[in-house]
């Protein structure tokens, strides 16, 4: 098991714990992306984050190292899970506190933190929608089986988003929450666009 998703899962249950009461397992795995988004905006290779994420055909990237770290944090009883919300013990504060010590991890807790920021700031619709438009999440749309993100040769073009967006927002300025809501709300808007360009063609056809 990979100590990155431990710390990414516990990090985002306590910093969306208050805000939210706690958060789904479908949204660790959609911040998880985005943050790991954030570290390859601030050009750090893909292969630093520590785990990979795949399109299982539903839309959404999803990490199964996130997943099986989710299911020992709640054996553990470092998470506690009602309904459909996952929320950090008092114990799992404490693993939180441990990991955050580890020299690996200093790096993640800005990407991670913007990334719940970013959810917290636009509609649930911008943030699944933009994130479907991610080039490598749009191209495994082609595919009948589950594939792979963040790869090439679909990543290019994700580094040449990242490289105009970066024009706008250097990402030297330490500033992630505002190059996250932008890139969210842009390629939303660009599925949208593309979907009413869509309708208006068959309503002429």
């Amino acid at each position: 098991m990979e100590p990155e998703a431990f710390f990414d899962t516990l990090r985002i249950a306590d910093v969306l714990d208050k805000p939210l009461g706690g958060v789904s397992r479908m949204e660790i795995q959609r911040i998880s992306f985005l943050s790991c988004l954030l570290s390859i905006y601030q050009a750090k290779p893909v292969s630093d984050w520590g785990y990979r994420f795949a399109n299982t055909g539903a839309g959404t990237p999803f990490s199964d190292q996130l997943n099986e770290a989710v299911g020992h944090l709640l054996n553990q009883a470092l998470l506690t899970e009602s309904g459909s919300r996952l929320r950090i013990t008092v114990s799992g504060r404490v693993m939180l506190a441990m990991l955050s010590k580890f020299d690996s991890m200093a790096e993640r807790p800005p990407c991670l933190e913007a990334a719940c920021a970013s959810m917290l700031a636009v509609p649930r619709s911008t943030m699944s929608d933009g994130l479907d438009q991610e080039p490598t999440i749009a191209a495994s749309h082609l595919r009948s089986s589950a594939t792979m993100l963040l790869e090439e040769p679909h990543l290019s073009m994700l580094h040449e988003h990242f490289s105009v967006l970066a024009q706008v927002i250097p990402p030297s300025q330490g500033d992630l929450l505002s190059p996250s809501v932008l890139w969210l709300s842009y390629m939303a808007q660009s599925k949208w666009s593309e979907q009413e360009r869509s309708e208006q063609g068959e309503a002429h056809a």
